[in-house]
């Protein structure tokens, strides 16, 4: 589990967008590809919250297999990297009014 949450962080920081962590977790299989590794290694690897990544879980079946565009994905993704890039965390303050 370590080498696979230090390849995401490498990706992260390298300016890797977010499709390019999931390829790596279904063809390399560091972890099983399944949606709860997908939430652990954003939560553990980069200090996402639980909110933010079960909001990228949403984008992909069981199998990790993409159910909208890579470039939905890409973008939605591109704010939790962008953060952890900046801050060494993808993690942000959370409020009950940040709810929709």
């Amino acid at each position: 589990m370590e080498e696979a949450l230090e390849t995401i962080r490498r990706i992260a920081v390298d300016g890797g967008k977010f499709t390019s962590i999931v390829a790596y977790l279904r063809e390399e299989k560091p972890v099983p590809a399944t949606p709860f590794n997908l939430i652990r290694v954003l939560w553990e690897g980069l200090g996402a919250d639980l909110h933010q990544a079960r909001g990228m879980m949403e984008m992909y079946d069981a199998s990790l297999s993409p159910i909208v565009s890579s470039d939905e994905i890409d973008q939605a993704g591109e704010k939790l990297l962008s953060a952890y890039r900046e801050n060494g965390t993808a993690s942000r303050r959370w409020s009950w009014r940040d709810r929709s």
